[in-house]
């Protein structure tokens, strides 16, 4: 046994760890699980035994050789648990939280919150708490780069020093304060009664994370702090048992019991505050772009006569009336609705325009429209009676579903095609976007790659492209081009691969817990769905797939499925004197869930947000961050 070096030390540590299944491989770890951080606390504590337990080698003194041991355990604990990775690089710019807070020293002065007040002053105290263990923390780094652990007497000094400042668990607090458990319990407190009350308030928008996830990543320093504090304390504890020859089992047991105490209740906290905050994200309305279902649901004025086949003049505009074989659909409309009749108007008749009119006023002195100005013609159209019937004819006012075509300001359909990221590489759709391509809209995703700690890796985000559509104005036919031969092509079915909208739900569609999204789509409403309809309600899709965000394992695609959101009795979006809403001096959130808004009935073609949604992945994991935590609560 003497042969045993100091290699061979650390060598019994690694096996020993190893056959106990003590712990895991630390990408496999879990900052929300009360197990995983018993085990790790186990496994620390176990490598201290087994230094104390080897026998020395004989050509060093004993102390030396454990207190290098000590370190080399030490120094590995702090490169497995704290590694600079690119998620934790990420992370460390997200103080989404933190900056809140600083904006309500502001907005405080308006609420005259005490409690508010109090926020700042427990965010100051844990973050001195932050700064003061990081700098213990370097202070062994620097000591151990300078080889002082090499020399016995001053490491016993240091130990000595060290463990009455330390308090074992409660190190760097001033006599003063309070535990850090406490402060943290306070500010928890506030954040559950006060803070997210004061948010939504509060005009903040376009924040790279929800106040939600915010929150729980400050949960993750507290966590990450816990673990080093541990760290410091156990090994320092250590070398000064090491110093006095003797070995403490029952004041580790006790330093474990309490660390695991107090981490089960930083969890049972954060999991309280958690279900009174908010994971929505506002966006900011500046410098909006938007595209529009371009001529595809509009107004047309058209002279009655014009309306029919026979160009008779006795239907009054009523096109429900009419034999559908005597409408007229030569006119770039596939369908009209809405129509009624005018006896004199005056319009401004655009060309070369997503818009038909800037304009039309009748005779009675109502005007759809600015007409200060027209960019186009000015045209007149007046009553006339049609001699040969003994008709007025007159002016039809009607809603047109455009009839595609070839034309960049005609964009008449919504695909209906899946956009999927590569499940099979653990891609997750991190950001959608509405994109106009081949005279229709789309839908188009980003996709990411997941790291441990369910973060995302930023080199690996794009933009999948989209299918390559053409349509023929002869057949009146969209049809899809093969990628490997763009000479073949394969049709096109309405309402299966694409459709032309009339209603859109405006829903909210949340990722189950334990799931990811790995799919968006447009479709029908199946609870209203008529198979020839043209007033279907379409809806936004999403698929989802089952991850193990410990284990970094992707679900299957049998185990995937699309989900949507069921509520048939969803009441309309009414839309007073609808324009582009951009036009609006000022932005506020409508909220509109489970409502649906008629784009026929805006006579000016339905405006789309272009604006992509791109954020990190970790809003797609909210959902799981709760789930996590209340599996924890049973601590």
């Amino acid at each position: 046994m003497k042969a045993i070096n100091a290699f061979i030390i650390i060598l019994i540590i690694l096996i020993q760890r190893d056959v106990n299944s003590i712990i895991v491989n630390w990408h496999n770890w879990d900052f929300d699980d009360i197990n995983s951080l018993e085990q790790l606390i186990d496994a620390i504590n176990g490598d201290i035994k087994t230094i104390f337990e080897a026998e020395g080698t004989g050509k060093e003194n004993i102390v030396t050789e454990r207190i290098r041991a000590l370190m080399t355990s030490m120094r590995s604990y702090e490169r497995n648990w704290f590694p600079k990775t690119p998620y934790t690089a990420q992370y460390s710019k997200r103080k989404d939280f933190i900056n809140f807070v600083d904006k309500l020293e502001h907005f405080q002065v308006k609420v005259n919150s005490v409690k508010v007040i109090y926020l700042h002053g427990h965010v100051k105290d844990l973050e001195h708490h932050f700064h003061m263990v990081n700098h213990f923390i370097q202070v062994f780094a620097d000591k151990r780069n300078n080889d002082y652990f090499t020399r016995p007497r001053d490491v016993c000094s240091l130990a000595s020093a060290y463990i009455p400042l330390f308090g074992i668990l409660h190190l760097t607090e001033h006599k003063h304060s309070k535990k850090i458990h406490e402060i943290y319990d306070g500010l928890m407190k506030i954040v559950s009664s006060e803070l997210n009350l004061y948010r939504k308030k509060f005009t903040d928008c376009d924040s790279d994370f929800s106040f939600r996830l915010s929150l729980y990543n400050y949960y993750r320093r507290i966590i990450v702090m816990h673990i080093k504090k541990y760290i410091l304390a156990a090994f320092t504890s250590a070398l000064n048992s090491v110093c006095t020859g003797v070995i403490d089992n029952e004041e580790l047991q006790h330093m474990k019991n309490r660390f695991v105490n107090q981490a089960a209740h930083y969890m049972r906290t954060t999991a309280h505050a958690l279900k009174h905050t908010q994971h929505f994200i506002i966006y900011c309305d500046h410098h909006i772009e938007y595209i529009e279902l371009e001529k595809m649901i509009q107004t047309i004025i058209v002279k009655e006569s014009e309306l029919s086949v026979d160009n008779i003049c006795n239907h009054n505009c009523d096109v429900g009336s009419m034999d559908r074989n005597n409408i007229n659909f030569n006119l770039g409309c596939t369908n009209y609705s809405d129509c009624f009749k005018l006896e004199n108007i005056k319009f401004c008749e655009l060309r070369s325009n997503s818009r038909r009119y800037e304009w039309f006023a009748d005779s009675n002195g109502n005007i759809f429209g600015d007409n200060r100005n027209c960019s186009g013609k000015i045209v007149s159209l007046e009553s006339r009676f049609q001699w040969g019937t003994v008709n007025t004819c007159d002016t039809c006012v009607c809603t047109c579903l455009a009839e595609p075509q070839h034309n960049e300001h005609v964009t008449a359909a919504l695909s209906f095609r899946e956009q999927t990221s590569d499940i099979s590489n653990n891609m997750v759709v991190v950001g959608i976007k509405f994109v106009k391509k081949d005279f229709m809209i789309h839908v188009q995703i980003a996709e990411g790659l997941i790291l441990p700690r369910q973060y995302l890796n930023l080199n690996e985000i794009s933009w999948l492209p989209l299918e390559d559509i053409t349509y023929d104005e002869n057949k009146k036919v969209y049809y899809l081009l093969n990628e490997d031969n763009k000479n073949s092509k394969t049709r096109l079915t309405l309402d299966s691969d694409y459709t032309h909208p009339k209603i859109m739900n405006l829903d909210n569609l949340m990722v189950p817990s334990g799931y990811v999204m790995t799919g968006v789509r447009f479709g029908f409403e199946k609870e209203t769905y008529v198979p020839g309809a043209i007033d279907n309600r379409v809806q936004l899709q999403i698929r989802v797939t089952p991850f193990d965000f410990v284990n970094q394992v992707m679900g299957s695609l049998d185990n995937s499925h699309w989900i949507t959101t069921n509520h048939p009795n969803k009441k309309e979006l009414m839309l007073i004197l609808p324009d582009n809403p951009t036009k609006a001096p000022t932005n506020f959130q409508d909220n509109p869930m489970y409502m649906n808004v008629h784009l026929a009935r805006e006579h000016k073609g339905a405006v789309v947000n272009k604006r992509n949604v791109t954020d990190d992945v970790n809003h797609v994991f909210e959902q799981q961050t709760d789930s996590t935590f209340e599996n924890s609560n049973e601590v």
